[in-house]
């Protein structure tokens, strides 16, 4: 898997983001009715790991890694009727 973003503007970029993560949200509404959150989040996770894992260097794998993990007290919450 290569990405690619020489090509794309910020604006793009940004639009992509914003595109994705109203997709990622419809996906996860659906899956809330037939499955445990942290079944999800856990796949969603370890997924997204995977990803970064195979588009980034080492370095900048490890660098994700621990930027997410100083973050983790900003994570806002879900608020929805569905979550268990």
């Amino acid at each position: 898997m290569q990405v690619e973003w020489q090509g794309l503007r910020m604006i793009d970029k940004e639009d992509n983001v914003l595109e994705v993560y109203k997709e990622s949200l419809i996906m996860i509404d659906k899956l809330i009715a037939d499955y445990d959150p942290l079944v999800i989040a856990g796949v969603m996770m370890a997924q997204s790991l995977s990803l970064y894992k195979s588009v980034l260097s080492e370095e900048d794998y490890s660098s994700m890694v621990a930027s997410i993990l100083e973050k983790k007290d900003k994570v806002y919450t879900f608020t929805t009727r569905n979550l268990h």
